[in-house]
């Protein structure tokens, strides 16, 4: 006698199949999540580590005097004053000493002048370094490393960026910095 229709072993058997593929999806699914939450963390931490780094560069860049750190050496200050900045019709801050110092019990990198006072830069702030050539002044170079580590996943992000100094440009050659 032929009936038609499945036996329940046969129903089992499919349901323990679509179990176990059901698993990996959702596994497989879950792990792309959580890769692209690690990708905007990580892409976060990079453009705000970038946004500090070149407010350094655009300000070191116009620097007449760099005090800290002396020739040849690295510290975790760096100080130097900007002349153009007390003629700048456009700064809203026209002090001519600039400090940045690196607070390493707080995890922050801070910027003062004596307008503004000081402010915080950058946060979550592991290492930061900044290094002078022991070169004569028109072929100095300095170097600014910066490395922020995201406090949720660990992940940590360098950044380093050199920069010339004034003597080694066209003498006619300004920026202005808003």
């Amino acid at each position: 006698m032929n009936r038609a229709g499945y036996t329940l072993i046969e129903l089992v058997a499919v349901l323990v199949v679509l179990a176990a593929l059901g698993a990996f999806s959702v596994n497989g699914v879950a792990n792309s999540v959580d890769v692209y939450n690690a990708a905007i963390a990580e892409n976060s931490l990079a453009q705000e580590t970038w946004i500090a780094m070149e407010r350094i560069r655009r300000e070191l860049a116009e620097a007449d005097v760099v005090s800290t750190p002396a020739s040849g050496a690295s510290s975790s200050n760096l100080v130097f004053t900007r002349p153009s900045a007390a003629t700048c019709g456009q700064c809203v801050d026209r002090s001519t000493s600039v400090t940045f110092t690196f607070d390493q019990a707080s995890g922050t990198l801070d910027r003062a002048t004596q307008q503004s006072g000081a402010a915080i830069l950058a946060d979550s702030v592991t290492a930061f370094t900044a290094s002078v050539s022991a070169d004569t002044a028109a072929l100095r170079v300095f170097t600014i490393t910066l490395t922020r580590a995201d406090r949720k996943t660990g992940r940590s992000f360098t950044a380093e960026t050199s920069i010339f100094p004034p003597a080694s440009r066209n003498a006619t050659w300004r920026e202005t910095v808003q």
